[in-house]
């Protein structure tokens, strides 16, 4: 910490930043400061508080998405027309990626929810004055994924919830248990071990990447050690926009 503060204070160069980067490097300290104390910042990007999920209405059509939050929605007489179909989530209304969603992956940057769909507007407005749902916060750092990899293809992360209720002719290929802040760190960090001779080293933060592996196996191994818990079918919801569900290792091992 005393280097860092006196490399910031004495630089060995000289160089012009804009008011944005001295604002941020203002706000990271703060968040330091308020890690330090035990506490996480709202709206941080370092050490960030719980993100509020709020639940929408999400609408596609072909190559068209739309995302409507609940509290804006009126209950009746609403349709964007005949082919629209949609989707009630819970997620985090600035996600980048919500129009990717796919619920069979985890395919957006912050955890979401499908609730109910897809359906028919009529159908969704019934189901959303019958059950009500209602918003919550969610943790998301350090998140726990799971990848699959059969030959050279890497399938897209999943949750564990999904990975319990996949059938049997499912659980083939090797799997890897992974901590990371999003599901592209994790895929991106099993897709660089399919590419080099290095072993996994498991429970030990990668150096390369903002990921880290807790175990890697067969099916039965990786969810034979974690208490077993009731599987739900799951909705499949996925948009049109929805990215292709395995990716191939394009390089070889050295």
């Amino acid at each position: 910490m005393c280097t860092l503060r006196n490399t910031a204070a004495h630089p060995n160069c000289f160089y012009l930043l804009t008011p944005v980067e001295a604002a941020r490097t203002i706000s990271d300290v703060a968040e330091f400061i308020n890690q330090l104390w035990g506490q996480a910042t709202p709206g941080g990007h370092l050490y960030p508080a719980p993100m509020e999920r709020v639940v929408t209405v999400l609408s596609w059509e072909r190559e068209n998405a739309a995302i409507t939050p609940v509290q804006s929605l009126p209950l009746q007489n609403w349709d964007y027309g005949p082919g629209w179909r949609h989707a009630v989530i819970r997620c985090v209304l600035d996600d980048p990626d919500l129009m990717f969603l796919d619920s069979r992956y985890e395919s957006t940057r912050f955890p979401s929810e499908v609730l109910y769909g897809p359906a028919t507007m009529s159908r969704t407005l019934t189901w959303l004055r019958k059950h009500a749902p209602t918003d919550d916060t969610c943790d998301i750092l350090d998140r726990t994924f799971f990848v699959r990899v059969i030959g050279r293809s890497v399938y897209r992360p999943i949750s564990e919830e999904r990975a319990r209720s996949l059938p049997p002719a499912d659980h083939d290929g090797h799997w890897y248990k992974i901590v990371a802040d999003t599901p592209g760190d994790a895929l991106s960090h099993v897709q660089h071990l399919q590419t080099t001779a290095t072993p996994s080293r498991t429970g030990r933060p990668c150096s390369r990447c903002p990921a880290m592996t807790l175990g890697h196996g067969p099916y039965a191994r990786i969810f034979g050690t974690i208490t077993s818990m009731r599987s739900s079918p799951v909705a499949v919801v996925r948009t049109p926009l929805a990215l292709p569900h395995m990716l191939p290792v394009l390089s070889e091992r050295r």
